[in-house]
């Protein structure tokens, strides 16, 4: 995955904030759900409700353990998001702009947008196997 986009609940409250919202171990209780975007224009919808319609439905939750620990800081801050697969119910025609979102569901705000490097085609009810990537924010240059 290549471009990030972060919601304001993570640059205020860092990158710890992604996993502190997901489940330690049950997706399916978990505040944190990836969603298949298609269609996504970064200079639009960026509200939580913009973003959920462009989601191909069936999310798939995230748990604790799917999200590493973030880095220290001076090594520049990321977190890393460990394979995963969501069964969208909705397809799309043709290949589109296609990114995954981590949303807080639960209280409706966006964590972070990540751009798919793989163009495609969804079926409904298809399994898409999500990649591992990482989500980050780079380090400044250290001056003297």
């Amino acid at each position: 995955m290549a471009t990030s986009q972060l919601g304001s609940h993570v640059m205020d409250n860092g990158l710890a904030s992604i996993r502190a919202l997901c489940h330690a171990t049950d997706p399916a209780l978990s505040d944190v759900k990836a969603h298949i975007l298609h269609n996504w224009d970064y200079s639009a919808n960026l509200d939580y409700s913009g973003v959920i319609g462009k989601s191909l439905g069936n999310p798939t939750g995230i748990t604790q353990a799917m999200i590493s620990v973030p880095a220290p800081d001076g090594t520049g801050r990321k977190v890393t998001v460990s394979p995963f697969t969501i069964v969208p119910n909705t397809g799309s025609d043709a290949p589109h702009q296609l990114h995954i979102a981590l949303l807080d569901d639960t209280a409706g705000r966006i964590l972070a947008i990540n751009d798919v490097n793989n163009d495609q085609a969804i079926a409904a009810d298809n399994p898409v196997d999500v990649a591992q990537y990482t989500i980050g924010i780079a380090q400044a240059a250290q001056v003297p």
